[in-house]
């Protein structure tokens, strides 16, 4: 599986999670080490769309909720996480523990997800919900 994590979260924090999958594991990249700075979500969502077999991280609530984008993911078969902190001044240390902690379950329903699937991931729980 191949996971793209959105400019919301630290290109640290997926590098972190790239040097744990190890050789051989998923793939992890941050939207900027694949995309330039000033790309238009639509555009970069289409364009893993044709790529096929990726997965998006975001904290971006709203990616469900424009209709252009959300167009782009289900039209490309995109499987989404949008992470819901419970409050938007999480530290980096506590953004990344979390999401860490979280990603054998990430991983685990993105094997079993369809095309197209949205997931809430709860940081104050261990709850991942389907909501698309």
């Amino acid at each position: 599986m191949k996971f793209l994590v959105d400019y919301n979260l630290s290109p640290r924090i997926t590098r972190a999670l790239a040097n744990l999958e190890g050789e051989g594991g998923d793939t992890v990249i941050h939207l900027a080490d694949k995309f330039p700075n000033d790309t238009a979500d639509v555009d970069w969502l289409k364009t893993l769309g044709s790529e096929g077999g990726w997965a998006v991280i975001t904290s971006d609530k709203h990616l469900a909720s424009r209709p252009n984008e959300l167009k782009a993911w289900h039209d490309g078969g995109l499987v989404v996480y949008i992470l819901k902190k419970p409050k938007p001044d999480l530290t980096f240390w506590e953004q990344a523990w979390k999401l860490i902690k979280r990603w054998p379950a990430i991983k685990a329903t993105a094997q079993n997800a369809s095309p197209g699937d949205g997931f809430l991931v709860y940081f104050s729980t261990e709850k991942i919900e389907k909501v698309i």
